[in-house]
């Protein structure tokens, strides 16, 4: 979205001192506390024919952040024994396959998908490619999942900044205002933010 406003700034440059990264909120624990609404996503997660490829974004357990995953419905976990390891719905899990990404490094495998943290589910038709999206509005609601959301968002137009030669000083200020408002939406301050940046730095060049 931002690439034109920031290809101005493509040029080398000397090494700086980097800006400190985008710091995250922890989400650990449950996002879902109702077991009401974990019933609700284990129901459209079993809804969904075996055997079909759907997108899921999550919260982890272990880290407390957010995962997007590709994944293929119809996978079992099976031990050396070969009987089912454990049955995952006891731990609130729904067992999947993932695609992987390899661009993160992510291989493909069988993973689990929580129930109890649960953001989004997007199902692909197969026949028409029309996209079917069930999310809660009690967890978008949740303070700690807008300002990660936000920030993740912040987080690629940094990257962006980078890749197109911004000084790391104007990448601080921009790291420091996110921060500060990462609970609002991002969008339109962040432009006007940049342009009035990038406005600066032309009339500094004249």
């Amino acid at each position: 979205m931002f690439d034109d406003l920031l290809r101005y700034h493509n040029q080398p440059r000397q090494p700086e001192q980097m800006a400190p990264p985008i710091s995250f909120p922890v989400l650990k624990g449950t996002v879902l506390t109702s077991q009401e609404e974990i019933r609700e996503v284990a129901d459209i997660l079993h809804n969904i024919p075996q055997g079909t490829r759907f997108r899921v974004q999550f919260v982890k357990r272990g880290d407390g952040s957010i995962r997007f995953m590709e994944c293929i419905k119809g996978v079992q976990f099976i031990g050396s024994s070969g009987q089912s390891t454990y049955h995952a719905g006891s731990r609130d899990l729904f067992p999947v396959f993932d695609i992987g990404t390899p661009d993160e490094g992510i291989e493909a495998g069988p993973r689990n998908v929580p129930l109890d943290s649960v953001l989004c589910i997007v199902v692909v038709n197969p026949h028409d490619g029309e996209e079917s999206i069930h999310h809660h509005t009690s967890i978008h609601d949740n303070p700690l999942v807008v300002e990660y959301k936000s920030l993740l968002y912040a987080e690629a137009v940094v990257e962006q900044m980078r890749d197109h030669g911004w000084p790391e000083d104007q990448i601080a200020r921009i790291v420091e205002f996110c921060h500060a408002n990462a609970g609002i939406d991002l969008i339109p301050s962040l432009t006007g933010m940049l342009q009035s940046m990038m406005l600066g730095n032309r009339m500094g060049h004249l």
